[in-house]
Formats: C-alpha cells, structure tokens, sequence
C-alpha cells in the first residue's frame, strides 16, 4: 500500500486491488460508463465484474489499482501486459482509468498514473498503451501520441 498526501485531502491511500475489491470498483466503473456512454446504453457490471475476476486468477498480468479516501473508493486504474508480436515488445495496456468528480483536480489521477508507471518499469515494460480519447490534450503533453484507430460498430 501506498500512502500520499493531497492537498485537500490529509491521507489518501493507493492499494493493490483483489477479487473482493471488485463490488466496489464496480460500482466505480458504472460511474465512470455514465459518463461516457449514451443513456440508451445499460453497461453490465456483473459481466465485467465476472471477466475482471477471470483475469486476476489467470496467468494474464491485469491489476487494478484503486484510491481510497476515509474508507471511500474514489478512483481506480486497471491494466493489462501482453506480448505484442507487431513490435516485439511487452506493453502494458491501461484500460480503464476514473476518478470520481468531485475528486478531480486533487492530483489523484496523476497519483493512479504514476503508479501504474512505477509498475510498468518494475517489470521492464518497454511501451504504455492506453485507451482514450485522441482529442484528449492531457495524454499527448506528457508524451503519448496516437498510435491506432480503434473502430467500433454496434450489432
């Protein structure tokens, strides 16, 4: 566990998740997919609760970090690291990444980030991928750029 101390905040701490985490990031994630998608759109939390603890009994490298304010979840991050054959290269890939909003601007996204940096170079990952928007200025300053289009079409 990591500890930091924000500025409005007087200890919040960064922990590891496990499977009994899940029910709460859960909750996390379906704040964060109201945000992002169409109200028509019911996100199914039981199903990325299901593959989320899939992944972290697998041989697959996915973990979740998560912020915790008070004994309040308020903000997480999750990855993956794969082989990817085009470059030769193990990437670490964030997939998911949310703060709630009354928590933004406090630093506790940078303070998920870094971690998640800290864990790509403990284990000697050569690239970060991450999913989000391109016309997001905040990825592209401190260094990512756009690398592929991701396309999707409803069935």
């Amino acid at each position: 566990m990591v500890r930091y101390v924000s500025r409005k905040r007087e200890l919040m701490k960064i922990k590891q998740a496990t499977i009994k985490d899940l029910p709460a990031i859960g909750n996390l994630w379906l704040e964060m997919a109201a945000e992002i998608v169409p109200d028509s759109y019911k996100p199914n939390v039981v199903w990325w609760k299901e593959i989320a603890e899939r992944l972290m009994k697998s041989n697959v490298r996915y973990d979740i970090y998560y912020a915790v304010d008070r004994g309040m979840m308020i903000g997480f991050i999750d990855y993956m690291a794969f082989c990817e054959p085009a470059t030769g290269k193990i990437h670490l890939t964030g997939q998911h990444f949310y703060v709630k909003p009354e928590y933004r601007k406090e630093n506790i996204g940078k303070m998920l980030y870094l971690k998640f940096l800290k864990t790509a170079k403990r284990l000697r990952i050569e690239v970060v991928d991450l999913f989000c928007n391109p016309s997001d200025n905040q990825w592209k300053r401190i260094g990512y750029q756009p690398a592929r289009m991701l396309m999707r079409k409803g069935i």
